[in-house]
């Protein structure tokens, strides 16, 4: 596109290159009223309660990297292949205030964009530097900074400005500019992916930290967001942090769920910023690309891709979307905007798991009757684009379900409950069943012949989509979690296998064995067929001698059971073999000492040891022993530090507990009482 007014080339000092960043393609208005997202070489806008957004264009093959607005709301500042470019969003016109070198992309040169409080200024890092730009005399100059800076935050009231690194090499430093008097101050941190600044300091965080600092460069708190055990199919942490944001108001972290049958689902949660306490958890179907947060810090936007896709945050991939939450008092899922082009402009549809009730003209059976199809009135395009659209994902779910169901519930329950929601909203809006629905693909693979499909124009009636395309997802979704309980059980019998002593886990196995029959259960209850055919995972089923696949009608006592049954015998032999090792010592030990032993696994691998560090090996040694110890190193710090722990006695009495710790290698005998 052309841009007005003059364009100024400002090269900054060139630093270290390659910084991550999230993309900041995605943001709230200052007003906290619209939502904003850069996809491919547009930036959509969607109004409070809008369905149709406005949309700003920057020319063919000129992506929008990322942008930021100014505090009027009447402007921002967006990296395209031209540069940063300044938008005023009334005129769609640009100003170019730094120029992108044509050699290198704008994508690697300008990794970050702040504007002022006051909106007079507009930090930029350009290859590692801060330039603060002059908006309205278009003039900047170069600030220094870390080489390898990635992020950037004007204090509230705008007399600092702070960057940080976004990497862990090297020495990432915090820098916090006085923007009125001059002098900076350096702080080593650990690195930062995201920067914000609110009351409560200078806020950073990373995949594995997030910290607190004052405008001294003081550290206030420093927090891993992690905890919890990372196979508890509950913990909101997973299996580990996967990305963490940093806001005023609250730190947004994300991280996939441990649950195996949830793979590729993650949890989004809120920590508060003043405490770094845990406030709110939600499990998202799908990844979680980017998130904002309101100026108010009461609404959430996260870029979410469906089940085993990854977002690339660009306008031609049709499985991305926007979903809106509210913060308080906990998340709360408000609405979706999918940012599929459906008629040449995105579609809004409402949350829920079933979509919106069917209106009166809806059929009971949903089907379009076999009549002649009824053209649809000007002002209800839109409503059939989006039905359309489904037809389009229907043959890309045929597609899917062809190579595997396994791991793709999540895939075909968004696309059911997305299909049923868009459908109902036409009902509700006054479309009939006998409505005509059009695709630009080929619904010979995706419609039965005994539904009647216009050929001339390849459309069909608004009730058999419902009836066929999304009752037909409904069905995989039910086969697909069948699927994924059977490879689940399997492999948690395979798990079983190799094990070579009973222990906790199998508490866990069995839960997976009886899942399995619940799952199987539930889709019975929820109408899928007995003839259905449930493939098993290949990788699963081997080692096992499981059929390739099963009918559903007996997939229950062909998979679950057996895996019950087959756990259930490894479980009882492990058990056998832990009594017959635990008998010689519980035969000797008496009163508490031989409940402890039994109770605390006490032949777990554990070194337990006597006074003065005497090792104790057989029955006789715990039963004369006036106390047992064990030790803990902990190489994490220097110099190294040792910590016994353990139980005293009076004979056979349970007394009370024993700590000491000190620093070495290893305890002296001194520290064994």
């Amino acid at each position: 596109m052309r841009y007005t007014a003059t364009a100024i080339a400002l090269m900054a000092a060139v630093g270290a290159t390659g910084i991550a960043r999230a993309e900041q393609k995605l943001a709230f208005t200052p007003d906290g009223r619209s939502i904003s997202v850069g996809l491919y070489t547009h930036v959509y806008t969607w109004a409070a309660g809008s369905t149709t957004p406005t949309r700003i264009g920057f020319g063919a093959n000129n992506e929008v990297q990322r942008f930021a607005y100014a505090p009027d709301g009447g402007r921002f500042a967006v990296v395209t292949n031209d540069g940063v470019v300044l938008m005023d969003i009334a005129t769609s016109k640009g100003t170019v205030l730094l120029k992108v070198d044509p050699n290198k992309l704008a994508d690697k040169q300008f990794q970050d964009l702040a504007w002022s409080p006051d909106g007079k200024s507009l930090a930029v890092i350009r290859e590692g530097r801060v330039i603060v730009v002059d908006v309205a005399a278009m003039h900047g100059s170069a600030w220094g900074g870390p080489d390898s800076t990635g992020s950037l935050a004007w204090s509230p009231d705008g007399s600092h400005l702070a960057a940080a690194s976004s990497n862990d090499s090297g020495s990432p430093e915090l820098h916090i500019f006085n923007a009125v008097s001059g002098p900076t101050t350096k702080v080593q941190t650990h690195g930062a992916s995201s920067l914000a600044w609110s009351s409560a300091g200078i806020l950073l965080s990373k995949s594995n930290l997030i910290e607190s600092y004052d405008v001294s460069g003081q550290q206030q708190k420093s927090q891993n967001p992690y905890s919890g055990a990372p196979t508890d199919p509950k913990n909101p942490f997973g299996s580990g942090v996967e990305n963490a944001w940093a806001f005023p108001a609250w730190f947004v972290i994300t991280a996939n769920s441990a649950d195996p049958k949830l793979d590729q689902n993650f949890y989004l949660n809120l920590v508060s910023t003043p405490d770094f306490a845990l406030r709110s958890s939600l499990l998202i179907p799908g990844s979680i690309g980017e998130v904002a947060v309101s100026p108010d810090g009461k609404t959430l936007a996260a870029l979410v891709c469906a089940v085993g896709w990854t977002c690339q945050h660009n306008g031609d991939d049709e499985h991305l979307t926007v979903e809106v939450f509210s913060t308080t008092p906990q998340l709360k899922k408000l609405r979706t905007l999918r940012t599929k082009m459906a008629g040449g402009a995105p579609v809004a549809a409402p949350s829920g798991g079933g979509g919106a009730p069917a209106a009166d003209n809806a059929p009971a059976g949903g089907g379009g009757g076999g009549g002649k199809l009824t053209p649809v009135p000007a002002d209800k395009q839109k409503l059939a684009s989006a039905v359309a659209h489904w037809l389009s994902e229907g043959n890309h779910v045929l597609f899917e379900k062809q190579i595997q169901i396994t791991g793709r519930s999540g895939l075909f329950k968004s696309f059911m409950t997305d299909c049923e929601s868009d459908v109902a909203a036409a009902f509700n809006a006054g479309l009939p069943a006998t409505a005509q629905i059009t695709q630009d693909a080929s619904l010979s693979d995706l419609v039965p012949n005994t539904v009647k499909v216009d050929a001339d124009n390849n459309a069909l009636a608004l009730g058999d989509v419902k009836a066929v395309v999304c009752s037909e997802a409904h069905k995989d979704y039910l086969a697909a979690l069948v699927a994924e309980a059977s490879q689940d059980a399997l492999n948690y019998l395979l798990q079983a296998q190799k094990e070579t002593e009973i222990s906790s886990a199998f508490g866990l196995y069995v839960q997976r064995w009886n899942d399995c029959s619940k799952v199987a259960a539930d889709a019975r209850a929820d109408g899928l067929s007995a003839d259905t055919i449930i493939p098993i995972d290949a990788a699963s089923a081997g080692p096992l001698g499981a059929p390739k696949s099963v009918r559903f009608g007996e997939f229950d006592a062909t998979i679950c059971q057996r895996a019950k049954t087959q756990g259930g015998a490894i479980a009882k032999k492990l058990q056998a073999a832990k009594d017959a090792l635990y008998a010689p010592y519980l035969k000797v030990l008496s009163g508490d000492k031989k409940k402890m032993f039994h109770d605390n696994d006490m032949l777990d691998g554990t070194n337990w040891y006597g006074s003065g560090g005497k090792r104790l090996n057989t029955p006789a040694d715990f039963k004369g022993a006036g106390a047992w110890y064990y030790f803990v190193r902990d190489h994490h710090v220097w110099p190294d530090k040792w910590k016994v722990e353990g139980h005293k006695f009076a004979g056979d009495k349970h007394t009370g507990e024993f700590s000491k710790e000190g620093y070495g290698d290893s305890p002296p005998g001194s520290a064994y009482p």
